[in-house]
């Protein structure tokens, strides 16, 4: 702290100077929890949670108000409701677009297998496969049109 004194007038103030650190507490996000869409792409789930939410929804057009506030809070309720019965919230695991399903229970066995070498270094290279091949699928716009060229040889006489 230091003290500086004022101006020459007849008063006893005198400006004081601090350096204050002040630790101010981190407010905690709060983290909205998300569906599990990959699971729509299971026929069955996709199926499911379908049929649900069109009866659902049907009732709901019927008993419908004129207070169009109330019909989008019922609208936002029954579909989340379907959606945490047929979806279930996502997990914090998967950090990448490529790791699927069965790339996370790939790497459960691996982590079960850690004495065992052979085992190990197996589940290591068939998820080392399976990620070069989710990683071209999802990132290469060009794999098809490669693949077609290199699987379907020219011969000739055939246009």
């Amino acid at each position: 702290i230091t003290r500086y004194p004022g101006v020459d007038i007849g008063s006893d103030h005198n400006t004081l100077v601090a350096d204050i650190e002040v630790n101010l507490k981190t407010i905690k996000r709060i983290r909205i929890p998300k569906k599990d869409t990959t699971r729509l792409q299971d026929s069955e789930t996709r199926d499911k949670t379908t049929k649900d939410l069109n009866s659902k929804l049907n009732a709901l057009t019927r008993s419908s108000s004129n207070n169009v506030d109330m019909q989008w809070n019922r609208l936002k309720k029954t579909i989340n409701k379907v959606c945490l019965q047929n979806l279930n919230t996502i997990m914090n695991i998967t950090k990448k677009r490529w790791m699927t399903t069965e790339i996370l229970e790939l790497m459960v066995k691996r982590r079960m297998a850690k004495n065992e070498p052979t085992t190990y270094i197996q589940l290591q290279n068939s998820i080392k496969g399976k990620q070069l091949g989710t990683t071209l699928d999802t990132y290469s716009p060009w794999k098809s049109l490669w693949r077609g060229i290199h699987k379907s040889p020219l011969v000739p006489g055939n246009p």
